[in-house]
């Protein structure tokens, strides 16, 4: 499910915080843009390259009795995939769709997260209007 984004802008980074957040500067988002609702699961991914497997998450622990916890189930999120593999998923996707599917850029990727506030954290105010807009 995809939810659709609309154009905005807000500060992004800060002057107040860690030196990799700064300067601020003003951001803009200059046109909508569809995100993906949720993250993309290990069965998707597959799809398009079966060879991919998550692993586990390592256990690093006082008496554990197993290397880790699984994550290459069916539902759970992909990891361990680079950004070159990821965006070689997405050019194949949108060779199989015709879409342009891309990963989000920083700016795009803080927006959405955002929500439209200009907190650095944010109950979304947009979201009645995007759970609306699922296609």
């Amino acid at each position: 499910t995809f939810v659709r984004v609309p154009a905005g802008k807000f500060v992004m980074g800060t002057n107040d915080a860690y030196p990799d957040q700064a300067p601020a500067f003003k951001a803009e988002v200059k046109k909508g843009f569809w995100m993906s609702e949720k993250e993309l699961t290990n069965e998707q991914y597959n799809a398009l390259d079966p060879e991919h497997v998550s692993r586990i998450y390592a256990q690093f622990w006082k008496d554990h009795t197993t290397p880790g916890y699984p994550a290459n189930k069916p539902n759970q999120p992909v990891i361990r995939v680079s950004y070159e593999e990821a965006m070689k998923y997405c050019d194949i996707l949108s060779e199989k769709t015709g879409l342009k599917v891309t990963l989000p850029t920083e700016v795009q990727w803080e927006w959405a997260c955002r929500g439209g506030s200009d907190q650095p954290f944010c109950m979304v105010r947009w979201m009645p209007t995007l759970a609306r807009m699922k296609t």
